[in-house]
């Protein structure tokens, strides 16, 4: 999963500066104004330490990759989206500024949250000072501002990694070892038999994907152990077109699945 969780910051890092760099282009003054953006790129590039970890950390919760998806989505957009606009908007009605900052602290364990409480502060700074009274705006980086949002994504950024390092390590602990005695034998086709034999036979530079015996076998307290693939091998070169074809339930999604790291 780590490299899953490289690539999906890869992913998230590209379309990040290109944004940051149209902000610039387009001259969105209340975001790029002198030291504001260098805190506008503070904010985008900790998000993506923090969401990634925090998207890891939350699926656990869940069994189905699709629920977990789902809600995570309304998750963020209600509590991180509307949370933040709730409080933005505090800070500008009378008698309730000091309230605001001081609650505007408790929602930025979420990544989503700091994102856009963050660029509202960087964005407001100068509005900000008016309504208070202040004879000169805090800088973007102060805790009034944006400092906190961007203290806070950085320190669950880390604190994150290190739950999902934590979840992972204690639920290959309590994997256990499936012998073959929960297989019951089975005849094999003379082609997948032949396919085996030379995958088996085969060095690791002879194929561009390498399939040697796959086999995944879920285990559940006081259940017999499900063995949902069993040894699955293919070579395949760059080039080919690949299918597997099976019933449903005979293995093809968590086969995909182990292939791309996903269990």
């Amino acid at each position: 999963w780590f490299a899953n969780y490289l690539i999906d910051f890869i992913k998230y890092i590209v379309p990040t500066i290109l944004s940051v760099l149209f902000l610039l282009a387009l001259d969105v003054k209340s975001v790029v104004y002198e030291d504001k953006y260098g805190a506008t790129w503070a904010i985008f590039i900790l998000y993506g330490f923090a969401i990634v970890p925090f998207a890891y950390f939350t699926s656990f919760v869940f069994k189905d990759p699709g629920n977990a998806q789902v809600a995570t989505f309304f998750f963020n957009y209600g509590f991180g989206f509307f949370g933040s606009l709730v409080m933005t908007t505090l800070r500008f009605i009378e008698g309730s500024v000091q309230t605001a900052k001081v609650i505007g602290w408790f929602p930025r364990i979420l990544p989503t949250y700091c994102l856009i409480y963050g660029m509202n502060n960087i964005a407001n700074t100068e509005q900000y000072a008016d309504f208070e009274g202040l004879a000169e705006p805090h800088s973007p980086y102060n805790f009034a501002n944006a400092g906190g949002d961007i203290l806070f994504m950085g320190i669950t950024a880390i604190l994150y990694l290190i739950g999902v390092f934590l979840l992972e390590i204690r639920r290959s602990k309590n994997m256990k070892h499936v012998h073959d005695e929960y297989v019951a034998p089975k005849k094999i086709d003379g082609d997948v038999a032949a396919e085996e034999k030379a995958v088996g036979a085969s060095s690791n530079e002879d194929y561009t994907l390498k399939i040697d015996r796959l086999r995944k076998v879920y285990t559940a307290k006081n259940k017999k152990p499900v063995v949902a693939v069993n040894r699955l091998s293919a070579g395949i070169n760059h080039g080919e077109c690949f299918v597997i074809l099976g019933v449903n339930g005979a293995g093809k999604t968590t086969s995909f699945k182990m292939l791309t790291g996903e269990i």
